[in-house]
């Protein structure tokens, strides 16, 4: 999936049904989480890339979008979403995606239905709560990432009101790190952003 395709894609989903994803705390772990209707009701996209991770086994993209506005986000935060692709010409399949910088920050879990990709077997935190992990096996019915396949949309709703970049991990067994976005405190030039942008949604709850 192109950067511009998801872009659009969860655009034109703003007003979708509402999802219930799950609460995970620092330590815990969602197997066989169940996946949802996407989280993006009256969202606004406002920060998008695809960059490409590779090793001598594999190759692919990450696709990270930060969602604000976001209405069935129950924690009032902004919402961050990953998709891992896999190369067709990889030699390996894809076994985990983990993200750095949630430590301190309230967390929701789950991925999408909507679009076509592999589900995770498992979403785990780890136990100081700094990095959310996605796992897939091929076990239970499902399916390690394959060359050419991509995982499903991977979302986690937060309480932070603003992003920075921080670095995610992809796993076949060999390690790669790509940039992604992950939760922070605003600085004082994105502050009044991040302000409005809640004040919207909380306005938009009400309603």
């Amino acid at each position: 999936m192109t950067l511009k395709t998801c872009v659009l894609s969860i655009a034109a989903l703003a007003f979708a049904a509402p999802a219930l994803a799950a609460p995970i705390g620092p330590g815990g772990t969602l197997f066989l989480p169940a996946g949802e209707a996407e989280p993006f009701a009256g969202s606004t996209v406002v920060a998008a890339q695809t960059l490409p991770f590779a090793t001598a086994f594999y190759s692919g993209t990450l696709t990270s979008v930060v969602l604000a506005g976001d209405t069935t986000n129950p924690l009032g935060g902004l919402t961050f979403v990953y998709i891992m692709r896999n190369d067709a010409t990889s030699a390996n399949s894809l076994a985990r995606l983990t993200v750095n910088g949630y430590a301190g920050w309230g967390t929701d879990a789950s991925w999408s239905t909507l679009f076509p990709g592999i589900d995770p077997l498992f979403i785990d935190r780890q136990a100081n709560g700094d990095s959310l992990g996605f796992s897939f096996s091929n076990a239970l019915g499902h399916s390690l990432i394959t060359p050419g396949a991509s995982s499903a949309v991977l979302i986690i709703q937060t309480n932070a009101p603003w992003y920075t970049n921080t670095i995610a991990n992809v796993i076949d067994g060999a390690v790669t790190q790509v940039d992604t976005y992950a939760p922070a405190i605003p600085t004082p030039g994105a502050a009044v952003l991040a302000a409005t942008g809640l004040v919207v949604a909380s306005r938009r709850r009400r309603n």
